[in-house]
């Protein structure tokens, strides 16, 4: 089974991925425009 999270929080991801069980990262443009994190992030 594979873990995917749809998130732009970088504190999430990086949780997710020290414990090892994300498979990958999926988000869409309006989850990055609410997030008010720069586009280079």
């Amino acid at each position: 089974m594979e873990i995917w999270l749809n998130t732009t929080d970088m504190e999430a991801i990086e949780k997710g991925v020290k414990m090892g069980f994300v498979s990958g990262i999926t988000t869409n443009p309006t989850m990055v425009m609410k997030s008010k994190m720069p586009l280079e992030d």
